[in-house]
């Protein structure tokens, strides 16, 4: 339960970061709107990234890996849209509901901020003596 509660808490943050950092993200909620936005990414990463990464894994052998970020800009993007849905004020790159390619670009460079930041957060929570 701790690792679930611990793992809702870096995609929170991460997504958080994301949005402060990269100007094509942006969101104009509250507080528990950005909870439910970290949920709504913690429960994709969950569930359906690694679905995704295994049907994907061919093309992620000839592409040496470099087609996970777009796996990840897809999911992102997914995210956006689910959000959207919900009412929370999310957009990316002004998606949605206008899929361009500077949406595209923002989700790419928006899931590559929120992997690096939570595989940092995780790295510090693993080596703290907590």
């Amino acid at each position: 339960m701790m690792r679930l509660i611990a793992a809702f808490a870096v995609n929170t943050v991460a997504v958080a970061v994301a949005i402060i950092v990269l100007p094509q993200i942006t969101f104009d909620g509250d507080g528990i709107q950005l909870l439910g936005l970290g949920l709504i990414v913690g429960l994709i990463n969950t569930f359906l990234a690694p679905i995704l990464r295994i049907l994907s894994f061919p093309i992620n052998l000839v592409t040496l890996g470099l087609f996970t970020f777009v796996v990840n800009g897809g999911l992102l993007l997914l995210a956006g849209w689910i959000a959207g849905e919900l009412d929370i004020p999310l957009s990316i790159g002004g998606f949605p509901p206008d899929l361009t390619a500077d949406a595209v670009l923002a989700a790419f460079l928006g899931a590559l901020l929120i992997s690096a930041v939570s595989t940092t957060l995780g790295l510090l929570g693993k080596i703290s003596p907590v």
